[in-house]
């Protein structure tokens, strides 16, 4: 399940994640003042060891690590409008839905 991987990751690699999740390189990451490159860079290995996403030459882990993430959004705001409030907050992706299929192709994936 996305929610129990996200969870491990700290506020700070959420953060990051959510970035990555904009389509950010790690030197456009580090373009924010409080963040070396080498901090991004600590960062995403950081997510992809938490989030299981072992380096591979067929896949792109910033790519699983993104579907994770904006699915995870999708989850939340679908909990949010069930509650009658208006979505999920936090630093998502603006603009950006993941649907069913990308869940599954997520689940299907990592595990």
């Amino acid at each position: 399940m996305p929610a129990d991987l996200l969870s491990e990751l700290t506020s700070r690699e959420r953060e990051v994640l959510a970035e990555i999740a904009t389509g950010k390189s790690n030197a456009a990451i580090a373009d924010v003042p409080v963040l070396t490159k080498r901090a991004v860079e600590k960062h995403v290995n950081s997510i992809f060891a938490n989030l299981d996403l072992p380096d591979s030459e067929g896949t792109s882990r910033r790519v699983k690590a993104t579907l994770l993430f904006l699915a995870e959004e999708h989850e939340d705001r679908a909990r949010g409008e069930d509650e009658g409030g208006p979505g999920a907050s936090g630093s998502g992706a603006p603009g950006m839905v993941v649907g069913d299929s990308a869940r599954v192709a997520v689940s299907g994936s990592c595990g």
